[in-house]
């Protein structure tokens, strides 16, 4: 195979990949999900254990995913999220009782365990392998804030219909989300891997042939091999603050943004016109996504590494970005749900989803930087489980308390948790950062 054509293939990969997102980005349910819970017969708090379940099931695969996905190929694992995605929602559609939302749960734990890793790391080594930049970091960033951009401008549409065909028939916005994924299960099929990028290990051709003993002896040599990566990964303590900043943001986001609209229902508010707000979040989406880009290219000589190189032990310019927006993100929280006026609980979700945007294009980056080709899938899907186990902990938890004390007091507390959490592990990094550059000074004045 020649380099041009590998070339090509990976500007294929691109392009494929880009695709593939725009279109799960045109999937309708997400806008409406806990409506439909809710119109199925779910309580908060039964909503809350399926997806706690699902937290749970995500957490389980999300290594072993990354794993395969490293050994075996990025784009067999992106295949079958593809796949798994497709059943999760056809099963959800058909689903009259709690069982079978837990199944279409697991299968959709399945394939946000196999993206996660598989995704971030398939772009960004395709990216990686066209571009001719030696920060192999920047250009993924862009490609992904465009990516990101791109998918903000379509949920704006679908955000504005989705509601609108709710109302006409629950089932409508699960029926063309059905034919989405299924068209997206067919771009998947054509992802190619590449012998240069991405794999340490591809699987051999003769594998077929070699005898049960051999088989056993190669799961158990992958199996000590898996085991040595993690543990290398958790000894890693910018990944940990990485990861930490990710899942809090992670529980911020996602426990208030699927219960916006039965909240703002319970204030008055026609719940028809609820796709107008979810256009407006998306175009905050859009502009946060957009500003990121410009500060990636306005300061790209400033985020190599966890700590500046000035003595005076500051944190680099990215990282005191990722802790300022995460803690904005918790002290708006500490308003959603107290306030009487709706204009004002609208203007708190359009904020914090504008502010998630930028931290998680951000943290992607980071996170990317950090790994390596070898493990990259691996390093994401550790950080991914984290969030998971994050969100099994507290997922049932706010919803008791929905359904107990409201809306109100459950995100003031969850707000000055965050706030106490993220202050703890900003004043950890402030103090590594000081205690690397007093050490770099002693070294220079020995010298």
């Amino acid at each position: 195979m020649s380099r041009l054509n590998e070339r090509q293939i990976q500007e294929r990969n691109i392009s494929l990949y880009t695709w593939s997102n725009y279109l799960n980005s045109g999937v309708l349910i997400w806008t409406v999900i806990t409506l439909y819970y809710l119109w199925r017969g779910l309580n908060y708090f039964d909503i809350a254990l399926v997806q706690s379940f699902g937290a749970i099931a995500t957490a389980v695969l999300e290594i072993p995913t990354g794993w395969v996905s490293d050994h075996y190929g990025h784009h067999r694992v992106l295949k079958l999220a593809a796949l798994s995605r497709f059943l999760a929602l056809v099963i959800l559609t058909l689903a009259n009782n709690l069982f079978l939302m837990i199944v279409s749960e697991f299968l959709f734990a399945l394939a946000n365990a196999s993206q996660s890793g598989a995704g971030s790391a398939f772009l960004f080594e395709s990216v990686s392998f066209v571009t001719t930049e030696d920060d192999k970091s920047k250009p993924y960033a862009l490609v992904l804030s465009r990516i990101t951009g791109v998918q903000s401008v379509i949920r704006i549409a679908v955000r504005l219909v989705a509601p609108l065909l709710f109302d006409i028939n629950p089932l409508i916005p699960f029926l063309i989300s059905i034919f989405i994924y299924l068209f997206s299960c067919f771009l998947a099929t054509e992802y190619k891997n590449s012998k240069h990028v991405g794999v340490s290990c591809n699987v051999h051709p003769l594998l077929i042939e070699c005898s049960i003993k051999n088989i056993f002896r190669k799961i158990f040599i992958n199996i000590k091999k898996f085991i040595t990566v993690f543990k290398n990964l958790i000894k890693n303590r910018f990944f940990l603050v990485l990861c930490a900043v990710s899942s809090i943001s992670l529980v911020m986001v996602s426990n208030y943004s699927q219960f916006v609209a039965p909240n703002l229902e319970s204030m008055g508010f026609d719940i028809k016109f609820y796709g107008i707000v979810t256009a407006a979040v998306s175009l905050g989406e859009l502009f946060g996504s957009r500003l990121i880009a410009f500060f990636i290219k306005r300061y790209s000589e400033s985020y190599e590494s966890y700590f500046s190189n000035n003595l005076c032990g500051s944190l680099s310019i990215e990282v005191r970005l990722i802790f300022t927006i995460a803690l904005f993100m918790a002290i708006l929280l500490l308003f959603y749900g107290n306030f009487s006026s709706i204009a004002l609980c609208i203007f708190v979700y359009i904020a914090i989803n504008l502010l998630s945007t930028m931290l998680s294009i951000l943290l992607s980056k980071q996170m990317n930087q950090v790994a390596n080709s070898t493990n990259r899938a691996t390093l994401l899907s550790v950080s991914n489980q984290i969030d998971e186990i994050t969100a099994v902990v507290f997922d049932p938890i706010i919803g008791f308390g929905l359904d107990a004390a409201g809306f109100g007091v459950v995100y003031i507390c969850l707000g000055c948790l965050a706030i106490v959490i993220l202050s703890l592990i900003l004043a950890y990094c402030v103090l590594q950062a000081n205690s690397k550059n007093l050490i770099r000074s002693v070294c220079q004045m020995h010298r």
